[in-house]
């Protein structure tokens, strides 16, 4: 049941080096529907937020991986994919990694994407930190000694987040988000469609550019406000996917 007319969504992130506002497809590419499989083109244009081409982008289905060219173009043939769902990952440094949901379809898909250049800010692992993302005051807070290393070993020192959060008043908010088609996979296992307001990307780092996690245990809060336009449409409780 929603009740009307949040002003803040908080939300816990539990062990995780990555929110969206849905269940992600991963980097292993996991087949979320068993069954049959066909063969798919896909193609499109991989562009940064101000619009610009990005080239050599990965952009990967399955086991296959192409580079985007210097106009920010890629093309995907006879791929094969799942027939309820594929799904394609796009990754270029420095960005925040994005994913596009394709359909079996035939012909050629064309679909674009926009990756977001990743803010970044500090703080110590030992005392732990409030970061402010700008300019939609978001707020990260992670707690003390909340952050291990990848094979959970305890870590210390600088941690470096990689963040991004945006906000579906953005004219290309559809171009951004993760999945583009609002898909995620339920308790039951069921594809399911879903409305968002906002997401996030969030990544922990070593200043050597070394992932790290979440403790097993420790939790962080992440705050996005909610946009005055969509307020009085908005729930007061929200599921969190990731």
């Amino acid at each position: 049941m929603c009740i009307n007319r949040i002003y803040l969504l908080t939300i816990i992130i539990c062990c995780s080096l990555c929110f969206q506002a849905c269940k992600k497809d991963t980097d292993e590419q996991p087949t979320p529907f068993p069954g049959n499989t066909t063969k798919v083109i896909v193609a499109g244009r991989v562009t940064n937020e101000w619009k610009q081409p990005i080239e050599f982008a990965e952009v990967t289905l399955g086991t296959t991986t192409v580079l985007t060219d210097e106009n920010g173009l890629y093309a995907l043939n006879g791929v094969s994919i799942p027939v309820e769902r594929g799904v394609v990952t796009i990754n270029k440094s420095g960005y925040a990694k994005n994913y596009l949901g394709i359909s079996a379809e035939s012909g050629v898909q064309y679909l674009d994407v926009i990756l977001l250049a990743a803010q970044t800010a500090t703080f110590n692992s030992s005392v732990g930190g409030t970061i402010t993302a700008t300019p939609s005051g978001s707020k990260l807070i992670f707690p003390p000694d909340a952050v291990v290393n990848e094979d959970g070993s305890p870590y210390t020192g600088q941690v470096l987040v990689y963040y991004d959060i945006s906000d579906n008043t953005d004219s290309t908010y559809r171009l951004k988000f993760p999945g583009n088609d609002r898909m995620a996979i339920n308790s039951q296992n069921v594809p399911k469609q879903f409305r968002t307001y906002s997401f996030g990307y969030i990544g922990l780092f070593t200043g050597s550019s070394i992932k790290l996690k979440m403790a097993p245990g420790k939790t962080a809060t992440l705050q996005l406000p909610i946009p005055v336009s969509q307020q009085a449409s908005a729930c007061y409780h929200s599921f969190l996917f990731f």
